[in-house]
């Protein structure tokens, strides 16, 4: 069960990823924004950490231009805590990242789909 939550979770972290990249404006299409998890922002009514979509907080990064954005920005956010500054750990925001043995193997996108 909590594969499938946490399965569900990349899925939706990655669609995310993906959206932010579709909208980077054409003056600066080196920045995305990755989506970290803040628990604090994820309560249900008891005060529990309900793991839902609530808890995702965008943060603004910046990667090189390539041919490769996708790859690029999907890489940057399985590298996890290393890409977390001191601010952002202070807000609150936190990741699982990096998983042993979770890596992005190749991404293709066709007519605006995205396969891995």
């Amino acid at each position: 069960m909590r594969f499938m939550q946490i399965n569900n979770f990349f899925k939706l972290v990655v669609v995310l990823v993906l959206y932010s990249i579709w909208q980077l404006s054409a003056n600066a299409p080196e920045r995305v924004k990755l989506y970290y998890y803040n628990p604090e922002l994820d309560r249900d009514e008891s005060d529990n950490i309900a793991c839902g979509r609530k808890g995702l907080a965008p943060v603004e990064k910046k990667i090189p231009i390539t041919n490769t954005p996708i790859q690029d920005a999907i890489n940057l956010l399985l590298k996890g805590k290393e890409n977390l500054t001191q601010t952002d750990k202070t807000q609150g925001i936190t990741t699982e990242y990096p998983l042993e043995g979770l890596a992005l193997k190749k991404s293709l996108v066709k007519r605006w789909s995205f396969n891995a």
